[in-house]
Order: C-alpha cells, then sequence, then structure tokens
C-alpha cells in the first residue's frame, strides 16, 4: 500500500494481481471513497502464483513465485 499525500489530502493506493488481472484501488480518506482502476498484466506474469510486489518510483517490482499454486 502507498501513501500519496498532495495539498493536505490522505490517499493509498494498493495493487492487485490474480492470474491475468490487475487492479489498482485507491481510497481517499478525506472523502471516504474507493476508485478501482483496471490495469494490464503482462503475459509472462500471468501464470505465477505466491509473487510479492512492491511499486517504487512507478516502476512494479515482483519478487517469487511459482509457476503452480501451493
Amino acid at each position: 500500500m502507498m501513501k500519496t499525500n498532495q495539498k493536505n489530502q490522505q490517499n493509498y493506493q494498493m495493487l492487485l494481481f490474480y492470474e491475468d488481472t490487475g487492479l489498482l484501488i485507491e481510497y481517499d480518506e478525506n472523502n471516504n471513497t474507493f476508485q478501482f482502476q483496471k490495469i494490464p498484466v503482462c503475459h509472462d506474469m500471468e501464470p505465477l502464483y505466491t509473487c510479492a510486489c512492491v511499486c517504487v518510483n512507478d516502476v512494479i517490482l515482483f519478487f517469487g513465485g511459482s509457476n503452480y499454486p501451493s
């Protein structure tokens, strides 16, 4: 989860990946609202299970993972 502050606004962003679906979830703490945005997933990442990711400087880094469910 990433916190963004813009002019006293408290916004949080979270990325969710599942198979061929990517989702950016944004929460605006000031207005108590959620926004969802579908994002593309690289085809090489679709078959991965149990991986972790982090977003740094607008780049998503993936760690670990396997090609079979646990």
